[in-house]
């Protein structure tokens, strides 16, 4: 028999080709290619390309990637767009395309060729025959309260099947058929490999009885084998692949039941007994005869199972309970049928894991009202309470499962199968925030050869440091002892430390330059291990005499070394103090033996870290001296040692803090001339060696050095290209080294910056897809290392600035949320490090951001704690800002006594700006108005009051026009319609002032 010819390809097979390989370059996940495939078969006019960009899930660049690859695939076809979309059409995406239920797209399906891995059988017509005389009965295999089943031999095919009909004291009750046929039909719809499947339904001969015949699985429930294992455990004999092998039993069971679901079915009795474990690893899931056919279905993969009239039930009566006591939901032992749902199912599953890990159901008791009640009343028990060696991990997987709430389990079996299928791959579980020491054996089990090589370094690095400090001050008091050796003995323990200081500055290189342990969950023991060093440091210098220059360079670097190490590890402030000794000992050094280069540099780098810390700190004034005396020094080097590129970078890093400091100065010129030449610099050093990450990595940080110069210019061209050569080097820098977290929070960082920059244009779409990118990086960085503040506080501040653009775009209610977890973020990092000088700025702009959109909302009095907050966190560097700002929401929220002291307050501060001064003339233009409504004063005072305030408000506006802020015809037209100076309309001088600025026009 010939196939049919198949159709020629269409309009539809290229627009679902666009559409599959979107989805497999992971552009668009399942439900957007579903939602996208049905609107185009309503809008077929317009290429379902369009319809993905115009819901904004793909970019044109995305969408250009996609038609690339489509013309590449349809070149391997010989141009055959059937045959590509045959090709890249897999099972799972056919089962999408089924439920669009569009007709062509159905077509389109039928004249493919078969996914790959699927075999077709076509059904032959067979003879009608009495069915009744097929099979014979052997033995009786189970019963239950409504069937029996029957081991049966079915001569046609020369098998044994099992048989279940009616039992004939049930069979005289309607009810009892319709269920029977109910179950027989489920089971027949649900093909699934976990499912139980169902041969032929039939009528007796002699009675009309329906039965119907499965697959006679071979083996023992469930029950059986978690009561084997458990005495095995409970005997210390069990093998330890057995736990492991129910787990897996467990997910399949998992996945059988998931699939149900998307087919619209509850099982409603899930429990170790209707669960079958095969001889060969055959996991299956019997007796649906109290499924629920639920109203929706969990997913789009297939159709619901559909019911003939002859099968379909009455609904359960309310208040009834239907199912296993020992293994049911809360809103099954309720009775509560309505609130039955696929969750229910996840809790029965959850019952099942919980005699899988325990050896006995979660709930027991003498009967089954008495297990009822302990379900509705008692807490859910947990796995560890009734066996401790349960894995943690499982335990909050059970206790999620069986949570009493049903919003909190699981939504879907599958989920709850995904977590088991993670710890079994020795992965974190989405239900239990793991420790950092769980976090760590993991990783140290994957990355064990360095891991080793680390903890070797520290074995030999600890008694190594400590013999060698011993041996120095042992080999002085005998120097002491004896002059005649003293040279000798100095020898010895210069080289007694020499060991030591090579050991420890090999381990320091794994722990800390290497970033062997800067992975997610491990930054404590790298803490531990840092801080471990620094004790070292710390010994030496507070035990060294430093009698020869050489001796005294190497406490020099040991007060550098314990500098950096407590910056890191304990305060700024300290470290600061720690390089000022460390600078005071090469000062001294250079000073006396000015020609030795080792002595210049070793000057020069402590010079470039403390005046990074004065930066950090906010003194940059001293930042400045410091930087620029780093800045003569290593030109002086590279002038002499011109070929020697350790010079080269070490100029290029003072440069790029030169630059920075002037930046954050406001010497702009100073900046550009710093950043540009430290830029010229890593360029020769990246060109000398192209594979090294180093000078990349610094490259990249002078261009985004310059991208944030440029920016705050207002040159945005100039800025947005600096931004995308910053970022091209860091997604390759974050590809090469993925595991590297440093990389990871450079290229959130950038990802950040372009989207800001796209912002700015007016460009929301890209804005939106980059910042997408850049939260998504930052959340999960912030997630995986709770312990490392730097990645929390950088989350918060992408909260916080997504919460300014959506406040810019005029959505002041929308940019709420943003600013609620920003300043949920922060208020946990300064809850451990109240002191965090990083954190409390960001945090005092995230509650002043709240402030001004809750201002802007007209909620001006929900707006004054806000600022409060924010001038508590303040350092200094914004509060005048933020003084003028109160008393302006003050103003507006009736507080006019108080707004006008705050007013008189910051109107005396210095370098206000035009913007400024039209703020404060708006607070007291609203003073002044309350006063004329304020009929408890007298008509003397009243005047008074409002003819002072009306000249303070002139007066500020007067300023603001000195200063230029209204050169623009918008700013003319503001102060002529705000409200917020209606007080002034009828004033002759406020007139005269709008007339003026009017004319100046």
């Amino acid at each position: 028999m010939s196939s049919p010819t198949p159709p020629p390809p269409s309009n539809t097979d290229r627009n679902l080709l666009f559409a599959v390989l979107a989805l497999h370059a992971e552009l668009i996940d399942n439900d957007q290619f579903a939602e996208a495939c049905a609107a185009w078969t309503a809008r077929r006019e317009t290429p379902l390309a369009d319809l993905l960009v115009e819901r904004g899930w793909l970019s044109a660049d995305d969408r250009r990637e996609v038609e690339r690859l489509l013309e590449r695939k349809l070149k391997k076809h010989g141009g055959d767009v059937r045959a590509s979309l045959g090709a890249v059409a897999d099972a799972g995406v056919r089962d999408l395309l089924r439920a669009v239920g569009d007709e062509d797209v159905r077509k389109s399906l039928s004249s493919l060729p078969p996914a790959a891995g699927h075999v077709l059988v076509e059904t032959v017509d067979v003879p009608p025959r009495e069915s009744a005389s097929r099979y014979s009965l052997v033995r009786l295999h189970a019963q239950g309260g409504l069937g029996r089943v029957y081991i049966a031999h079915d001569k046609d095919l020369n098998r044994d099947v099992a048989l279940k009909e009616i039992k004939p004291e049930q069979a005289k009750h309607p009810e009892a058929w319709r269920r029977f046929l109910k179950e027989a039909q489920i089971t027949g719809q649900l093909e699934h490999p976990n499912i139980v499947p169902v041969y032929e339904v039939s009528r007796r001969q002699e009675d009309d009885q329906p039965f119907y015949t499965m697959r006679l699985v071979r083996g023992q429930t469930l029950r059986d084998g978690l009561a084997d294992y458990h005495r095995r455990r409970a005997a210390g004999q069990a093998d330890p692949l057995e736990l492991p092998r129910l787990l897996n039993a467990f997910v399949s069971v998992c996945q059988a039941i998931g699939f149900a679901h998307s087919r619209g079915v509850v099982h409603r009795d899930l429990k170790p007994d209707n669960v079958m474990l095969g001889d060969f690893g055959q996991v299956i899931v019997l007796d649906w005869g109290l499924a629920k056919m639920a109203d929706e279905a969990d997913d789009v993969y297939a159709p619901h199972v559909a019911l003939t009239a002859e099968a379909q039930t009455d609904k359960t009566v309310p208040g009834s309970y239907i199912g296993s006591p020992a293994y049911m939901a809360p809103e099954q032992a309720a009775g509560r049928a309505d609130s039955v749902d696929a969750r229910t199912d996840v809790y029965g599953l959850g019952a099942i894991l919980f005699e899988i890990l325990t050896g006995r159901p979660p709930h027991q008791g003498q009967a089954g009202d008495e297990v009822l009640k302990s379900i509705l009343e008692k807490d859910t028990p947990r796995t560890r309470a009734v066996l401790s060696s349960v894995p943690p991990a499982l335990d909050a997987i059970c206790a999620k499962a069986m949570a009493k709430e049903r919003k909190t389990r699981y939504a879907k079996a599958t989920e709850l199968a995904d977590d088991v299928q993670r710890f079994l791959a020795a992965e974190p579980a989405s239900a239990w925030p793991e420790p950092w020491t769980a976090k760590a054996r993991r990783w140290v089990g994957r990355h064990r050869v360095a891991v080793t090589s680390a903890a070797l370094i520290l074995v030999i690095a600890v008694p190594v440091l400590t013999v060698a400090t011993i041996l120095v001050n042992h080999e002085k008091i005998r120097a002491e002892q004896s002059a005649e050796s003293a040279n000798t003995e100095r020898l010895r323990a210069e080289a007694n430390f020499a060991l030591a200081r090579e050991a420890v500055e090999k381990y320091l290189t794994q722990v800390g330059q290497s970033r062997l342990l800067n992975q997610p969950g491990l930054q404590p023991l790298r803490r531990d291990l840092l801080s471990t060093a620094a004790s070292f440091f710390q010994r030496f210098v507070e035990s060294e005499q430093a009698s020869t220059p050489e001796m005294q360079a190497e406490v020099g670097r040991a007060y550098g070394r314990w500098a950096l190490l407590t910056g890191q590890i304990e305060s700024r402030e300290r470290a600061i103090e720690l390089n000022r000794r460390a600078a005071g000992f090469f000062e001294k050094l250079v000073a006396e033996y000015p020609d030795n280069t080792q002595f210049r540099r070793d000057l020069t780098v402590t010079y470039n870290n403390l005046g990074n810390l004065l930066r950090s700190v906010h003194r940059l004034d001293e930042a400045e001296a410091v930087h620029a005396k780093a800045l003569d020094l290593r030109r002086q080097l590279v002038a002499d040692h011109p070929e020697d590129p350790l010079f080269c970078h070490d100029l290029a890093v003072t440069l790029h803090n030169f630059g920075g400091y002037f930046a954050a100065a406001h010497k702009y010129d100073e900046a550009d001339k710093c950043l540009q030449e430290s830029v010229q610099l890593f360029t020769q050093l990246r060109d000398q060696d192209p594979a090294d990450p180093a000078p990349r990595h610094d490259l990249a940080e002078a261009y985004n050095s310059l991208g944030d110069l440029r920016r705050s210019w207002g040159s945005r061209s100039d800025a947005m290209g600096f931004f995308q050569k910053a970022l091209d080097l860091r997604e390759k820098l974050s590809d090469e080294h993925p595991d590297d977290l440093a990389y990871q929070r450079d290229l959130a960082a950038s990802w950040n910056n372009i989207a800001v920059m796209h912002r700015s244009a007016g460009e929301f779409q890209e804005a939106a897809k980059y910042f997408d990118k850049s939260l998504r990086l930052r959340e999960k960085l912030a997630r995986d290392n709770p312990t490392v503040k730097q990645f929390s506080t950088d989350l918060a501040g992408a909260y916080r600035n997504h919460a300014e653009s959506i406040r810019a775009g005029g959505h002041a209610a929308e940019s709420l949320d943003w600013y609620r977890r920003a300043v949920d973020v922060l208020e946990r990092v300064l809850k451990s490090e109240p002191e965090d000088r990083e954190a409390r700025l960001v945090l005092r702009n995230a509650y002043r951001g709240r402030a001004m959109a809750l201002d802007a909302m007209k909620r001006s009095s929900e707006a004054v704690p806000d600022i409060e907050r924010a001038l508590r966190l303040d350092d200094g560097t914004r509060r005048a800002t933020l003084q003028l700002e109160l008393s302006l929401v003050l103003a507006r929220s009736g507080a006019h006594a108080r707004a006008v002291t705050e007013a008189d307050a910051a109107a005396k501060e210095s370098g206000l700006k035009s913007a400024d001064h039209y703020d404060l003339a708006c607070c007291y233009s609203l003073a002044a108005a309350a006063a004329e409504r304020d009929e408890k004063l007298s008509t003397t005072l009243r005047a008074e009051l409002v003819g002072k305030n009306a000249a303070k408000a002139l007066e500020q506006l007067t300023r603001a026009r000195d200063d230029g802020l209204f050169k623009t015809r918008g700013n003319v037209e503001r102060v002529k319609k705000d409200a917020d100076l209606e007080a002034l309309r009828q004033r002759k001088d406020f007139k005269k002032l709008v007339q003026e600025l009017e004319t100046s026009k």
